[in-house]
């Protein structure tokens, strides 16, 4: 089945409801971590009709969900459409239902196949009447519909079910890069202590009336020669983090989806 360990820890919220949540914009970010967009992007790329998926989520915050896995069914496509055959569709639910039971049994978190995405081929990512179909029948108390081209170009739209129905709910795709790990920042800094020297030189800078274009001395702000002059190498080119290096390395960094460019990398 599609589902593994990798995809059961980490906080969520299952009660999700949009409706009532209290947030600061009118926009719920979906956040998908790189290697699960390759994953979309290289079956939307590989097949030459379309095809249909889904995937597992989890709510991280009112207006924050994450995507943790992707996969595909058993299914007839073509050029416009994709159909998941119904006896593999009702199998994975009755397989997701009895995992579910026996994750609440071990203290483990639901399992949330709320997202259900599509591609268009090489066609424009409007929602079709058959998408609007598929919507509509949904059974989920809510529900991600991704609908995404060759291109990487994609509509996406969070639809709630219950307790009352509230559609096309604006949602915004994120690329998500994870964290640099402790070990590989150690070994960067080590290699960069080794390999990397930082000399400092003087430059010309307008110190009003007085120093104009004068030279100035960048860590004592003295006037020098026009020349310049040189400081030593100084031993540790990375004796304090930045603010950005330290974010980064914290949290790893996020894009928005549209400035992916996916066929610009490809070969």
């Amino acid at each position: 089945m599609p589902w593994n360990d990798s995809i059961t820890h980490g906080p969520q919220n299952t009660t999700f409801a949009p409706s009532t949540r209290e947030r600061s914009r009118d926009t719920v970010t979906v956040e998908i971590p790189i290697p699960i967009w390759q994953k979309l992007m290289t079956y939307v790329d590989l097949c030459e009709e379309e095809i249909n998926g889904l995937g597992f989520v989890r709510v991280l915050a009112p207006d924050l969900i994450v995507v943790d896995d992707i996969f595909i069914l058993k299914q007839e496509v073509s050029f416009a459409s994709a159909a998941i055959d119904e006896a593999a569709y009702h199998k994975f639910i009755t397989d997701l239902v009895a995992e579910n039971e026996r994750r609440a049994q071990i203290g483990q978190p639901e399992l949330l196949a709320r997202l259900q995405w599509h591609s268009h081929v090489n066609m424009s990512t409007f929602t079709s009447s058959t998408d609007n179909d598929t919507i509509e029948n949904c059974t989920s108390d809510w529900r991600i519909s991704l609908i995404i081209n060759k291109r990487g170009q994609h509509h996406i739209q969070l639809d709630v079910y219950r307790p009352f129905r509230i559609s096309k709910i604006k949602a915004e795709l994120r690329i998500s890069y994870p964290a640099a790990s402790a070990e590989l920042i150690t070994a960067c800094k080590a290699n960069i202590r080794k390999s990397v020297k930082r000399r400092i030189f003087a430059y010309a800078v307008q110190d009003n009336a007085r120093n104009y274009d004068k030279p100035t001395d960048l860590t004592s702000e003295k006037p020098v020669s026009f020349l310049g002059k040189k400081k030593p190498l100084e031993p540790d080119p990375i004796e304090k983090d930045t603010k950005v290096a330290k974010d980064i390395s914290e949290r790893g960094c996020v894009i928005s989806a549209r400035d992916l460019g996916w066929h610009d990398r490809q070969s």
